[in-house]
């Protein structure tokens, strides 16, 4: 990731987390529990309004994009609820992967989450993106993708298997004032809603649309 520092900025967050639900089916029976919690996982809730928020579900930690850039993260599978209270989390540790250490987000990011105690962070499911409008806006946005995952599984904490990270791919940055309106409606999200239609791939096109019309 490249080391640029935004400025605090506390009305607004100013980055997000990309996230996939992963089917129980694409899982190894060893593998279908939260490598955090322990709990076992539920199937993803395809409706947002479906969703317990008592349980839990994997998701596949996939791409943040950040004021500055854009870069695929290590593709950590760990329970949505417990990535919310990771990303909500006091600790320092809070912007890296909570089972590789791989960084995910610029300390300035995370420099103003509350200080809850327990960590957290959440996501959604499959062939989409999503991303929660309504979140405190000292907690990264978060996305997730819609689609039927068929990727590398990931297994425990002693035995990892996982892709290997891409550098960041831009890094002429944007504005940071009004980033997550450039990011949203790049993204086509609606109002209310907490995704956006297409594939990661195709997500990650309209990001390098948009740090693309900035650089020119």
């Amino acid at each position: 990731m490249v080391d640029l520092q935004p400025p605090q900025i506390a009305s607004q967050p100013q980055g997000a987390i990309f996230t996939t639900p992963v089917s129980l089916s694409y899982l190894e029976a060893e593998d279908q529990i939260c490598p955090i919690c322990h709990e076992p996982y539920i199937e993803p809730c395809q409706s947002p309004r479906a969703q317990d928020p008592d349980r839990e579900w994997p998701v596949r930690v996939d791409m943040v994009a950040e004021w500055f850039g854009l870069k695929r993260c290590c593709g950590h599978i760990i329970g949505r609820r417990c990535l919310e209270n990771h990303l909500r989390a006091r600790g320092a540790w809070r912007n890296k992967c909570p089972v590789c250490r791989d960084i995910w987000l610029s300390n300035s990011m995370t420099a103003a989450a509350p200080a809850n105690d327990e960590p957290q962070a959440s996501t959604q499911h499959g062939s989409e993106v999503s991303s929660p409008l309504q979140r405190s806006s000292s907690v990264p946005f978060q996305a997730t993708t819609q689609q039927d995952v068929i990727g590398p599984r990931i297994s425990d904490w002693n035995r990892v298997t996982r892709r290997r990270p891409r550098a960041p791919l831009y890094v002429q940055p944007l504005p940071p004032t009004g980033f997550m309106q450039q990011l949203l409606g790049a993204l086509e999200v609606e109002y209310g809603s907490d995704e956006v239609k297409g594939t990661l791939d195709e997500v990650e096109q309209r990001l390098e649309a948009l740090y693309g019309d900035v650089q020119e």
